[in-house]
């Protein structure tokens, strides 16, 4: 359910130093946690869509630094 992926996504972020993505995950489990129980939990759907537009933002920006940031440590290790 949206749990469980929100705290993967909060911890493999934050582990990676994608510090804004894992503040999202983290604003989006404390609103998750806030609703009452349910078999699904599901944003509601008027947030929806601009919680998962904030999301593919965060995660493209994210894959960009980490294709940066290997490619200065490849470059560096020719030098070496």
């Amino acid at each position: 359910d949206w749990m469980d992926a929100v705290l993967s996504l909060k911890t493999s972020s934050a582990m990676a130093g994608a510090a804004a993505l894992s503040q999202l995950a983290a604003e989006l489990q404390d609103y998750l946690a806030k609703r009452p129980p349910a078999p699904v939990r599901w944003p509601m759907a008027d947030c929806l869509e601009s919680l998962m537009a904030r999301l593919r933002h965060l995660a493209r920006e994210t894959a960009h630094q980490l294709r940066l940031f290997l490619h200065r440590l490849s470059g560096s290790l020719h030098l070496a």
